[in-house]
């Protein structure tokens, strides 16, 4: 129930909050620095605001109560109304302007994803029970997506071409599945944990219950998807993944708890170099 920072320059923590209830579940911070915070226990939702420094500007605030014990996922659409998803109700709200407004209820046991595309302004809620996706658009119409078959959804997310991606628990599976419905399954696991689309890269990325973060692309030539490993973290599990501006992913993991950070992009300029040749001096690539 502590709100932490990781500082990527001195590689250390900072505690920033303590928060009543038994778990922080959820965490989403929108382009402006706005945290919310839910909390375990009581279904509370607390807000503030994270500076450039990794530090708060005043103390948590709670916002608001719902009526419901467990939060178990939360999202930000581009206008900053904020969606929250609960536990052993199977309930999807919305929050705007201070006001809690229930989008629906889909009768299954939990909501265990959500994520809001900009790209065709829908909100798309992953469940467990029967694992499905369905999708609300502003006018809350309800349309279903997709039946996994698996028991549990766990991340979904929607690309630029308008491919949605599912990862799932049950059997582990991390799937594609186009704009015109054909469905690729491009990875297998005993369980994939959690689903991060990187809006800025436009990619997918997914870690499993055996500790690895892969990425989904897609061949420029026969335009099939395949799987990239991306990173081993030699821990038992990759719970939550996010990302920076500046081409870094931060994970973290379970036995160990563990905050990773990996460098995406190159971090310097490439040079050729050889030890017959060149001396261990930079080289020109052509002339």
């Amino acid at each position: 129930k502590s709100l932490y920072s990781y500082n990527l320059s001195t590689k250390s923590m900072q505690k920033l909050a303590d928060l009543p209830g038994l778990f922080i579940n959820t965490l989403v911070i929108d382009d402006a620095g706005k945290a919310y915070l839910t909390t375990s226990g009581k279904g509370e939702i607390y807000t503030c605001n994270v500076t450039d420094s990794g530090s708060l500007a005043g103390a948590p605030v709670l916002i608001t109560h719902t009526s419901e014990e467990v939060i178990t996922a939360a999202c930000l659409d581009q206008n900053g109304r904020l969606y929250i998803g609960t536990a052993s109700s199977g309930k999807v709200y919305r929050l705007d302007k201070g006001a809690l407004t229930l989008l629906g209820d889909l009768g299954q046991a939990h909501i265990t994803a959500l994520h809001y595309s900009t790209y065709d302004g829908r909100l798309y809620v992953g469940t467990a029970e029967r694992g499905i996706v369905v999708s609300f658009g502003d006018k809350l119409d309800m349309r279903s997506e997709y039946e996994t078959g698996e028991h549990i959804v766990t991340g979904v997310a929607k690309d630029k071409s308008g491919n949605l991606y599912i990862t799932t628990a049950g059997q582990g599976k991390f799937m594609r599945i186009t704009p015109r419905g054909a469905v690729d399954v491009v990875a297998l696991s005993e369980a994939f944990y959690t689903l991060f689309y990187d809006k800025r890269q436009d990619r997918v990325y997914s870690g499993d219950a055996e500790g690895d973060i892969t990425r989904i692309e897609v061949d420029k030539l026969t335009l099939q998807p395949y799987f990239l490993p991306v990173c081993h973290t030699e821990q038992e599990a990759v719970l939550a993944i996010s990302a920076d501006d500046s081409g870094h992913l931060f994970v973290g993991t379970s036995n160990i708890a563990q905050v990773i950070a990996l460098s995406i992009a190159p971090t310097a300029k490439p040079t050729y170099t050889s030890t017959v040749f060149d001396a261990q001096k930079k080289s020109n690539w052509s002339r």
